[in-house]
């Protein structure tokens, strides 16, 4: 017999509950035929999980906090610890996970060439660097904000001007 982690009871059991429920609601509305060649995939597989919609939520607001109580240092930590604690768990977190990660490399991307900016102009380079940074550090906390919203509602979010580094 197979020993089940709390997360896949509880998963199981979420899924059992919804099972009953769609059991007992009416049948849906009959709906013109498709005219798309392409197969649908069943409700199920589209709609993540509501654990996996809360670990993503808490993973792009716990980054924003860390953003903002940290002034951007250690923002990195909160996505790449989600990104491996569950890879293999979720691939709605993970997705979720990647894309925050890419963005916050590609902040610490922005803020290295700015800092060699600065160096290699003696110090001019900081009239340019200080507002890109905080510009990136304004937008990090926006786009974060933006990203756990998308994830409550089930859907996908693209960080802007993000490197791609993780696919």
């Amino acid at each position: 017999e197979a020993t089940m982690t709390s997360y896949e009871l509880d998963r199981e059991l979420n899924d059992m509950a919804a099972d009953e429920l769609a059991k007992d609601a009416p049948p849906p509305p009959s709906s013109p035929p498709s005219t798309s060649s392409a197969p649908m995939a069943p409700r199920a597989a589209m709609v993540p999980h509501v654990d996996d919609k809360n670990l993503a939520v808490v993973t792009h607001i716990a980054t924003a906090a860390t953003a903002a109580f940290t002034g951007g240092l250690l923002h990195l930590v909160v996505p790449a610890v989600a990104m491996v604690a569950f890879k293999d768990k979720s691939e709605f977190v993970r997705r979720h996970a990647r894309n925050q990660l890419n963005f916050q490399l590609t902040y610490i991307a922005a803020m290295i060439a700015g800092v060699v900016l600065s160096v290699c102009t003696l110090g001019v380079g900081l009239i340019v660097a200080l507002p890109a940074i905080f510009f990136f550090w304004v937008l990090d906390l926006v786009t974060s904000i933006r990203a756990a919203l998308a994830a409550s509602r089930g859907e996908e979010y693209e960080f802007p001007w993000s490197l791609q580094l993780f696919s």
